[in-house]
């Protein structure tokens, strides 16, 4: 559990965490109200010890509905929410494991259900689990670790299908960037797009280029499924010059999440800048990454190689935590996951502002 919390964004406005134990009874070992940071939740789970006793998921399942996802202990309207059972048997009493499984799937708990030895019930898996990809097994405990990316894979991409992103990528296309280098960057992106689900519903994806000027390669409205997105991502021009990364930042502003272009005034609006070098006019570059922060857009910064500065990342990136840096573009793919949880989770918390 430690490892697969150490990879969430853990505070108080993102990923929040609660702990619950049982046997013959159920035991909370911390709420979701009650750490704010990832060190503290993590200190919270190395404090949890074995109490052993029978195996009455039923009461477990039926004191989590009640209470741990009760706006009481921290539970936020509008949130998804997540319940990931581990257990190495069946439970002592299976219809009424079935029937408090049938109670949390009609509130709406997406619950996974992770068995671990021989001594299980599949069937039971099966009901404990909102859907069948939501169950795991492995043959002991120490297996756990090889299931955990996985896991968080499956719950991020599940979760995320429910949430409209509009996301707009701004890639640097100025002559210090080598071709294959560019073309490195464009798979990149497509292994991103890869990873989500893209529809009028859903995702949906623009790329704007810049260089000597900005160019919108297209636009949110233009691609609604994943091939097309796909497909046109290969088909885009490279355009050559200086880094006049102000004035992408502009049009991005300007006209990309404009409803004109397809922008969806409910759906978070994502910025995802890639870059290899220091903006032709860094003064300018701060000031237009300002009001797009105001915007209340999300805008991670990625930098590539050693021309980067850092100062000028952080005030590209809405916060310092958006900030990613690699030495090359063969290391994009380093960052690709966590790049997409972060979106993911983003985009959940941003939607349930909106309730």
């Amino acid at each position: 559990m430690r490892n697969f919390v150490s990879e969430a964004d853990v505070s108080r406005s993102v990923v929040r965490v609660s702990l619950v134990t049982f046997s013959t009874y159920p035991r909370t070992e911390f709420f979701l109200k009650d750490y704010r940071t990832k060190r503290d939740v993590m200190a919270a789970i190395s404090r949890t010890r074995y109490r052993g006793g029978r195996t009455h998921t039923w009461t477990a399942l039926d004191y989590i509905r009640k209470y741990s996802f009760s706006p009481k202990f921290g539970s936020r309207p509008g949130v998804p929410k997540i319940l990931i059972v581990i257990t190495d048997g069946g439970s002592n009493e299976r219809y009424k494991t079935i029937r408090s499984a049938r109670l949390m799937k009609s509130r709406k708990i997406r619950t996974y259900a992770i068995g671990i030895g021989n001594q299980l019930n599949h069937d039971e898996l099966v009901n404990l689990a909102s859907k069948s990809t939501f169950i795991f097994h492995v043959p002991n405990s120490h297996s756990l670790k090889k299931i955990q990316n996985d896991v968080r894979r499956n719950v991020c991409r599940s979760v995320c299908d429910i949430w409209p992103a509009d996301i707009v990528f701004l890639l640097d296309d100025s002559t210090s960037i080598w071709d294959n280098d560019y073309q490195k960057q464009l798979t990149f992106l497509s292994e991103f797009v890869k990873d989500i689900t893209i529809g009028p519903k859903k995702s949906q994806i623009s790329v704007v280029t810049f260089s000597s000027r900005p160019k919108t390669q297209f636009w949110l409205r233009d691609h609604l499924s994943k091939t097309e997105v796909l497909s046109a991502i290969k088909h885009i021009d490279r355009m050559y010059g200086d880094t006049y990364t102000s004035d992408g930042l502009r049009m991005i502003r300007e006209h990309s999440f404009s409803p004109r272009y397809g922008g969806r005034i409910k759906a978070s609006h994502i910025v995802i800048v890639i870059t290899d070098g220091k903006s032709t006019i860094p003064t300018e570059t701060v000031n237009q990454a300002k009001k797009l922060h105001d915007t209340k857009a999300i805008v991670f910064a990625i930098g590539v190689g050693r021309r980067v500065d850092p100062i000028e990342l952080n005030s590209i990136a809405s916060e310092r935590q958006f900030v990613f840096q690699v030495d090359s573009y063969d290391a994009l793919t380093t960052i690709k996951t966590k790049l997409s949880q972060k979106v993911c989770t983003l985009s959940i918390t941003k939607v349930g502002e909106w309730d």
